[in-house]
């Protein structure tokens, strides 16, 4: 509720007290989440493994953080050790990942030029190749004669001009 002006912050925004020690219910009576996350609260300390009746992906990172909880100091040392290395490993490989992809970008890209330069070159070079063929048949120059020069036989030559 604000001060100045008793209203209210959110109309969905609603706070509820709750009393563990007057909660009574027994792990065969739980039905709804209140009531398991209630039950949870209470009797966390004293359970040595998670009722069935308590399920649910929430639940298991509940129970996973107690059991980290209640490690000893040597232990907590040796899992905080072992999630660093865990970490360490992953982001190993993950920057591994990262170099070779880029490396095999660039390799790529670098082929597909060069391939992209030869076959623009042996274009340019059959183009010129044809208007040389085209200007010396127009001179009057025999098929048989404008084929050796340009290193077709005269059927190829007859083909391109058809």
């Amino acid at each position: 509720m604000r001060d100045r002006t008793k209203t209210r912050y959110s109309k969905k925004l609603n706070f509820i007290f709750v009393e563990l020690p007057k909660f009574k219910k027994p792990v065969e009576a739980l039905k709804t989440n209140v009531d398991r996350w209630l039950f949870c609260l209470k009797n966390l300390s004293r359970l040595n493994s998670r009722p069935t009746e308590v399920q649910g992906k929430i639940f298991e990172k509940l129970f996973k953080a107690a059991e980290i909880k209640k490690l000893t100091e040597t232990d907590m040392e040796t899992y905080n050790k072992s999630i660093l290395e865990y970490q360490d490993v992953r982001d190993a490989v993950d920057y591994a990942r990262e170099e070779t992809f880029e490396k095999a970008f660039k390799k790529g890209i670098e082929e597909g030029i060069e391939k992209g330069i030869e076959k623009g070159i042996e274009k340019g070079i059959n183009q010129k190749s044809f208007e040389i063929a085209r200007k010396c048949l127009q001179k009057g120059m025999l098929v048989e004669e404008v084929a050796e020069l340009i290193d077709l036989d005269a059927e190829q030559l007859k083909e391109l001009f058809k």
